[in-house]
């Protein structure tokens, strides 16, 4: 808001000053500091105080929000016919959203001088639908955008495949090596792609699968170079150390990882070992005290984003 304190302005004379403040701020200007005389002061728009907090502090009902977007309640929970429901809501919603986010991009245009066009399509898309659409196209089309590897990341990423979208007859590349093939089997199996026959444990090999609903083809190969394949098969179950080495971040690329309470990481655990006698010795309690502190595990944490992981 603009404040002329002892000036009365004609209409004409209000519309000019206006104008040229909205040039001052906009464009080429736009975060110049703002210079005014001592004839006009500037006085921000300002939630009030109380409100603020009413709204931060308040919990909306399902019909709340749902009125806040011109939502009918009877559109809610599949009330009649639920996909024309969801189809009439989806344009309620996008009608009501546009409402709201207009002084917004008036006021965008405005600082950046230039059209400004909102895409609500993320915004509606709650199953990723659309975004899998999207993404299946610019990777499979006559001149593909974007590899497949990118692809699934996109989509691994925005929360939109998981353990659930590998298909029938898919391809899972495991290490070929006893330890890690019998784990990388062993986590497919806790993850409900597979089931091993009783006992198999952490000797398990291919041939200790009982039962593959998904009839998914286990593909053997040396731990190191399994990173490579990552364009060529489903999946690929690997060492944490190779995909560190691949550039891969466990805790943002994977689909499925050990947990620090399952078979294999308790049974392959690091641990301190001392001779007999030396167990109360000081400084092994102290490096065992500091090897478990909060710090050391902030440590693991942040710099190996869950290839390691922190066990007490």
């Amino acid at each position: 808001t603009l404040k002329m304190p002892t000036t009365k302005l004609s209409d004409q004379n209000k519309e000019n000053i206006r104008t040229n403040f909205e040039k001052s701020v906009s464009g080429s200007n736009s975060g110049r500091a703002i210079i005014l005389d001592t004839s006009m002061d500037v006085e921000p728009l300002q939630i009030n105080p109380n409100l603020d907090k009413l709204l931060s502090n308040s919990t909306f009902s399902q019909s709340q929000i749902a009125k806040a977007f011109n939502i009918p309640t009877e559109f809610l929970n599949g009330v009649g016919d639920q996909q024309s429901s969801i189809t009439e809501m989806t344009s309620l919603y996008v009608n009501a959203l546009s409402i709201y986010l207009k002084p917004i991009i008036s006021e965008l245009e405005l600082k950046f001088g230039c059209d400004v066009t909102a895409d609500f399509a993320s915004s509606i898309d709650v199953d990723h639908q659309q975004l899998i659409k999207n993404v299946v196209s610019l990777s499979t089309s006559k001149s593909p955008v974007i590899s497949p590897h990118l692809a699934i990341q996109i989509l691994k990423n925005a929360g939109a495949m998981g353990l659930d979208e590998i298909s029938d007859g898919d391809t899972i590349a495991v290490p070929n090596d006893t330890t890690n093939e019998a784990r990388a089997l062993l986590l497919l199996a806790d993850n409900g792609l597979l089931k091993l026959k009783e006992g198999a444990g952490l000797t398990a090999t291919v041939n200790d699968i009982a039962e593959n609903p998904k009839n998914l083809k286990i593909q053997e190969i040396e731990a190191a170079q399994i990173p490579r394949l990552r364009d060529e098969v489903a999946v690929v179950v690997l060492n944490g150390n190779y995909a560190l080495e691949a550039g891969l971040s466990v805790g943002k690329d994977s689909i499925a990882f050990e947990k620090s309470d399952s078979e294999a990481a308790k049974t392959y655990v690091n641990i301190i070992a001392v001779k007999e006698g030396n167990e109360k010795n000081e400084g092994i309690q102290a490096l065992v005290k500091v090897l478990q502190s909060d710090t050391i595990t902030k440590y693991i944490n942040d710099t190996y984003d869950g290839a390691v992981v922190p066990f007490k």
